[in-house]
């Protein structure tokens, strides 16, 4: 991430926050919605609704990070925004923000898979008995924590976690460029993992002794994870998009959308 001078609101903390706990509370319904037919249907709940709540407990900590922390920190950011030369404690200020953003950044990402290794789990209950599908269910796993361990990987961990020397002077030469690919790539295995997990309903139904129609039918619900996919590609091109010194808002932002979106 690039060391800016100053911070073009590019996102309001208000709006920011309102997208937060907005979504936090939408994704909240549908989950105890899913709990309400979990138990309604079968008296019980399963690993995948587990990681789908620890899921959501990531999220409510990156609004509570947000609110509390961040929040206050970026308004502070943008509050020098055309005012000349920014005071001395803003330096002070934009590394305890960058610091945080790391927490956040971590947050999103492994929640997000969260939920990718729930959906797993889920077809590996139905898949059971299905030729072929055992075998392809692993290698679909293994791919998902490895692209987890990459996006985590690729985290330009020196710029943000850095000191003020090393934000101001390293970081602003080229971390824009960096950081400029690290969301490509992130981007990218965000959504190879959700094209390798839909493979696998396909093969369950490829399988299945039931009507073409019935089996349309379930592939067009199954490929609903395609709206995930669009919201995964829409957030990198819009804050890609956007100046280096905007776009860390419009990142949580967005990041906070797609999230609400695959819950």
């Amino acid at each position: 991430m690039a060391a800016p001078t100053s911070v073009t609101a590019a996102g309001s903390p208000q709006l920011i926050s309102g997208t937060m706990w907005g979504g936090l509370a939408l994704s909240l319904f549908f989950f105890i919605f899913r709990i309400y037919v979990r138990l309604q249907s079968f008296r019980t709940v399963y690993a995948d609704d587990l990681l789908v709540l620890a899921a959501w407990l990531m999220y409510l900590a990156s609004a509570i990070i947000w609110q509390w922390d961040l929040g206050p920190l970026y308004a502070q950011l943008t509050s020098y925004t055309g005012q000349g030369p920014p005071p001395p404690e803003f330096l002070a200020t934009l590394v305890r923000f960058l610091h945080t953003e790391v927490s956040l950044i971590f947050l999103f990402y492994t929640s997000l898979w969260l939920v990718k290794l729930s959906v797993l789990i889920f077809f590996r209950r139905l898949g059971q008995g299905t030729r072929g599908f055992k075998k392809w269910w692993w290698c679909v796993l293994g791919f998902t924590v490895i692209s987890w361990g990459v996006v985590i990987g690729v985290i330009d961990y020196g710029c943000l976690l850095g000191s003020v020397k090393h934000i101001t002077g390293e970081c602003a030469a080229g971390a824009e460029t960096f950081q400029y690919w690290t969301l490509r790539i992130s981007c990218i295995f965000d959504v190879l993992t959700d094209v390798t997990i839909i493979t696998l309903p396909y093969l369950m139904l490829r399988k299945a002794r039931i009507s073409w129609t019935q089996k349309l039918a379930l592939m067009g619900i199954f490929s609903l994870t395609v709206i995930v996919m669009i919201f995964a590609i829409v957030r990198v091109a819009i804050v890609t998009s956007t100046s280096a010194q905007g776009n860390i808002s419009w990142l949580d932002m967005w990041s906070n959308i797609e999230m609400a979106v695959c819950m």
